[in-house]
């Protein structure tokens, strides 16, 4: 297999532009196939959040959760190829935005735990963190808040921009305590500074009428 994995969905229409596509099929069937090589392995799986799945019975020994790893650590690992752009859709962030409305909390509990797993993934984690905070999508907001605050402690400062950047996005009034701590702790002066513009943001919007 080659370096450059990609996912997307058995006869559907797919992102172009990037080694990366990711498009739900009506009945969740993804495939992973290696750029630049034959081999082929399908594996249906049902979303997380019950929206029904193939009819197929799954190998004993790759359930739901794995299959979902297993897409996340593709995208990821494609990631490492694209090259991300401030206030630019990515096939990353486009697939990242597509699993979470589709497989739901699950989703991002995953990509948390991609971002943290290796250094490497730094950059593919900030380009995550600045998009999760746009996603329309109600079910996941408490779930994308709390990864987001949790990013802020993140040991690389990238990250911890993105963090900044997400909550901004979400404008929530909740994440207020996480952002002065994080403001407090913070030694990159750019970067605290970034955070307290922030921070000022959303304390405005708190204080405004309803």
């Amino acid at each position: 297999m080659s370096s450059v994995d990609t996912v997307r969905p058995v006869a559907e229409p797919t992102f172009e532009g990037s080694a990366t596509t990711v498009q739900p099929t009506p009945r969740r069937e993804w495939v992973f196939e290696s750029t630049g090589s034959s081999a082929r392995d399908e594996e249906p799986f049902a979303g997380a959040r019950g929206m029904g799945g193939s009819t197929e019975k799954p190998p004993p020994n790759l359930d739901g959760p794995i299959r979902l790893r297993a897409i996340v650590r593709a995208l990821f690992r494609a990631a490492h190829d694209e090259t991300f752009h401030d206030g630019m859709e990515s096939a990353f962030s486009r697939g990242v935005c597509l699993l979470v409305e589709t497989e739901g909390t699950a989703a991002v509990e995953v990509i948390g735990e991609l971002m943290t797993e290796s250094p490497r993934h730094s950059e593919a984690a900030s380009e995550a963190l600045r998009w999760l905070g746009w996603v329309e999508d109600r079910p996941t907001y408490a779930a994308r808040l709390w990864l987001i605050e949790k990013s802020l402690q993140h040991p690389s400062p990238r990250v911890r921009d993105a963090a900044g950047i997400g909550i901004s996005a979400m404008a929530d009034p909740h994440a207020i305590p996480p952002l002065k701590a994080a403001i407090a702790r913070e030694t990159v002066a750019e970067l605290r500074d970034d955070l307290k513009q922030v921070l000022s943001e959303i304390e405005g919007l708190d204080s405004c009428p309803t």
